[in-house]
């Protein structure tokens, strides 16, 4: 599940990484360097295994008659996506919207974007690159003809000069400032857009 921004960056094809802090991990860092260790880790709490398929969880919301309905109960509607677009329905909203509804309620049913896992890893969070934070999804700006970066701690900031700040910009203004600093261990998604049976789009 990505915020609006992160969601519409997986959906262009931008967003092909995501990385989320392993729980509970107090193994010493030299135990890493075991490729047996890693591997158990990623056996017994990585959220996804390579081959997986996932939806994209959307913020979405249904017809106002849908209302007093958990969307688990609703077999068919039409379905409106806070990121823009919908489903069942002629243009790109809906008549008469009831309210919206958290990505984490989207049923599988009424998800219109899948990715396949192709990669899972384990490293720690400031080792990221500038390569990986593109591909983290991180916002591409132009100032003065060159390549600049979002700066998530607020927009109004200078943007950074580099992807990886950009990044920990990103990553703290979601999870927090003591989150980047402690350097936790994360598991690394690398995924590509697919049909919802796996087939490469």
């Amino acid at each position: 599940m990505f915020i609006p921004e992160l969601t519409k960056a997986v959906i262009s094809g931008q967003k092909t990484q995501t990385r989320r802090m392993i729980k509970g991990c107090e193994v010493d860092a030299r135990e890493f360097e075991k490729p047996e260790v890693i591997q158990y880790l990623i056996d017994t709490q990585a959220d996804y295994k390579v081959g997986e398929v996932a939806y994209i969880r959307e913020g979405f919301r249904f017809p106002k008659d849908f209302d007093s309905k958990k969307p688990s109960e609703v077999e068919a509607s039409p379905v409106e996506y806070r990121v823009g677009g919908a489903i069942n329905c002629i243009g790109d909203h809906i008549k008469d919207p009831g309210k919206w509804r958290s990505p984490h309620h989207l049923p599988s049913k009424f998800a219109r974007h899948f990715v396949t896992v192709t990669d899972v890893r384990v490293e720690r969070i400031k080792n990221i690159s500038n390569k990986d934070s593109l591909s983290e999804g991180v916002k591409v700006l132009s100032q003065g003809g060159m390549e600049v970066y979002k700066n998530y701690f607020n927009e109004s900031n200078q943007p950074f000069m580099f992807p990886h700040n950009s990044f920990k910009s990103l990553w703290i203004s979601i999870y927090g400032r003591e989150s980047f600093h402690g350097n936790p261990w994360v598991f690394v998604y690398t995924f590509k857009q697919c049909d919802k049976t796996g087939i490469e789009l």
